[in-house]
């Protein structure tokens, strides 16, 4: 999606490859699944380190989750 990429580049504060959002492009390994990243507690990565994960799991298909109670996570 055309947004995707948009809002990931933003996010990641670099320009990412438009091939990475193809919907149906083999890169997305994570396709489906929604992975929790720790953003507020003492066991939090550096916020670059976790910019960077949250560009790669987006690009790659999944979706990154705040809390183990956000919608979508099981």
């Amino acid at each position: 999606c055309h947004y995707e990429w948009i809002v990931c580049s933003v996010h990641c504060g670099r320009l990412l490859s438009p091939t990475l959002f193809a919907p149906d492009g083999p890169g997305h390994v994570f396709r489906g699944s929604y992975v929790h990243l720790c953003f507020e507690s003492e066991a939090a990565l550096p916020a670059k380190d976790l910019a960077l994960l949250w560009g790669l799991i987006n690009s790659r298909g999944g979706k990154v989750a705040k809390g183990v109670q956000e919608e979508g996570v099981t």
